[in-house]
């Protein structure tokens, strides 16, 4: 299921983000729901790259562990 059919149907984000996210579908760039441990270290080492690149600070992966836990119950 493409994110924006689900956006367009629950109404889960505005008008400009749906865009956004299309635009983004368009030139070839993916989004994936998160449903493993390994898929938010890969997310990680991926954000990781881009920030490096950026030279902008990221929150230790630890957050994103304990985000991914709290907010996935079916995780572990």
């Amino acid at each position: 299921m493409c994110i924006c059919d689900f956006c367009d149907t629950e109404g889960g984000l505005e008008k400009k983000r749906r865009n956004t996210i299309r635009r983004a579908q368009k030139n070839n760039i993916n989004i994936y729901e998160v449903k493993e441990i390994k898929d938010v270290r890969e997310g990680y080492r991926i954000l990781e790259e881009v920030y490096n690149h950026a030279k902008m600070p990221l929150a230790n992966q630890n957050f994103f562990l304990a985000a991914f836990k709290s907010l996935n119950t079916k995780s572990l």
